[in-house]
């Protein structure tokens, strides 16, 4: 059996509605820049990877899974470190925690098996 990657499209489409829903979150915040500066971060990502729903295609596909993860991680570590009320600081920890298992599960898209060989 050969392994297959399909479906990056929904990897991105993800990320995009991470970002909106993030940045849905920041217009009701007390304190909203850090939310929003992270919506437009993980916006930019999804928007900048060479996939089907990209607006510009500037990196291939494991730079774009490498920029995912650092930025689920900073995400986590700013909301740790940072000074945000308790509502910023749960909506950050899961953003980054839903952003690095959206890249390390889904960064190479859906893997399927198929018995046909080439």
């Amino acid at each position: 059996m050969q392994k297959r990657w399909t479906g990056v499209w929904v990897f991105q489409l993800l990320e995009y509605a991470v970002a909106l829903m993030l940045a849905s979150y920041a217009t009701r915040a007390v304190e909203p820049i850090v939310p929003a500066s992270v919506a437009g971060a993980v916006l930019l990502n999804a928007a900048l990877f060479d996939g089907p729903l990209s607006a510009f295609r500037v990196f291939n596909t494991a730079t774009h899974r490498a920029l995912g993860i650092f930025l689920g991680l900073g995400t986590v570590v700013i909301a740790f470190l940072g000074s945000l009320d308790m509502t910023n600081r749960a909506t950050l920890i899961l953003t980054g925690v839903a952003e690095v298992f959206i890249s390390v599960r889904f960064g190479y898209g859906i893997r399927t098996t198929s018995s046909r060989s080439k």
